[in-house]
């Protein structure tokens, strides 16, 4: 859609084409080279899929697709391989906005809050095509993204990007899997 082309083409998520999904797991599987960027696309397409078989709204949709393209947003490079060394080092913990940001989470929630919705093109799609403030519908979207669902109106729908059975996992499961030539927690 015009406002995932829109998204995909931002520095925020062109820059997970250069994070490895598996951090460092190339090391013992050769093939596991996929990245961030691969994953997050695969994780819109899951959540679609998903969203279609639950007959969501066309509104939800695009939420619940967005969600899953940003959900990886704040990954740092070697993915969780880094995360431990990040949170034992003050010194060297990721800041943005001036807060320090503990976790990838935390990460992707300031990114997804704080660099799309005054993106002027991104903007301007999110009010004219889908008639929503852009700034309360990414403050929607970190929520999704980020596992806090419990906070939004409809938290089935972050359910779907961050829960036990999720787009998330469903794409890393199948998407390790095929990387790495082990079939285990194939779905």
């Amino acid at each position: 859609t015009p406002l995932q082309k829109e998204l995909v083409e931002t520095p925020q998520v062109q820059r997970l084409r250069s994070i490895q999904q598996l951090g460092l797991v190339d090391i013992v599987y050769p093939g596991a080279k996929h990245s961030r960027f691969e994953h997050s696309l695969g994780t819109m397409h899951m959540a679609s899929l998903m969203a279609d078989a639950l007959s969501l709204p066309q509104e939800d949709k695009v939420k619940v697709e967005v969600a899953g393209l940003l959900h990886d947003v704040g990954h740092s490079a070697y993915s969780h391989a880094v995360e431990d060394v990040l949170k034992r080092n003050p010194d060297i913990k990721p800041q943005y906005g001036g807060i320090i940001r503990e976790n990838h989470e935390a990460f992707s929630e300031y990114v997804i809050r704080n660099c799309f919705a005054n993106n002027g093109n991104i903007a301007r799609i999110v009010e004219d095509e889908l008639g929503q403030d852009p700034v309360d519908f990414f403050d929607q979207i970190a929520l999704m993204a980020t596992g806090k669902s419990s906070f939004l109106e409809k938290p089935y729908l972050g359910q779907l990007i961050s829960g036990d059975i999720d787009a998330d996992r469903i794409d890393f499961l199948l998407r390790d899997s095929y990387h790495t030539g082990i079939s285990l927690g194939l779905i």
